[in-house]
């Protein structure tokens, strides 16, 4: 059995969105989804999980995913469409001081619900990168051993 990446990604919305302040960023970000769905690399993203209540906050925006490998990962998050939705993220979202995305390993075929990103996000807070959870662009642990 081999491993896939899963990650959730997070990010605090200035207002609800369904407000006008936040039209942007649901018109872009369908737009960032079908380019996802379409990457080399891709396995599943969580549907509609932006509107689902995260962390307990409803302005917690969060998108799940897993992909066949961090590079495929990093391929898709550093290229457009998705690096123009990063560069006007202060658009849409509030600045905080943790880590936005939180990465692990999964046995493929495996699909993350949204509280085991739930408690991959609190662990990357709160204990800091790890074995079992880490960021982009700080280096990746190897998968855990199959058995």
């Amino acid at each position: 059995m081999e491993h896939h990446l899963a990650q959730a990604n997070v990010a605090y919305a200035l207002a609800p969105l369904d407000s006008p302040k936040m039209a942007g960023f649901v018109r872009a970000s369908a737009h960032v989804n079908r380019a996802a769905d379409a990457a080399d690399g891709f396995v599943w993203r969580l549907q509609d999980a932006a509107a689902v209540p995260f962390l307990g906050d409803e302005r917690w925006v969060v998108n799940v995913s897993v992909w066949t490998s961090m590079a495929a990962f990093e391929t898709f998050s550093f290229s457009d469409p998705h690096r123009r939705i990063m560069q006007l993220r202060s658009r849409w979202f509030e600045p905080h001081d943790h880590p936005a995305t939180a990465c692990w390993w999964v046995p493929a075929g495996h699909l993350p619900d949204l509280a085991e990103a739930h408690r991959q996000v609190l662990s990357l807070w709160e204990d800091g990168m790890s074995a079992e959870v880490f960021g982009l662009g700080t280096g990746v642990p190897p998968a855990p051993p199959i058995g």
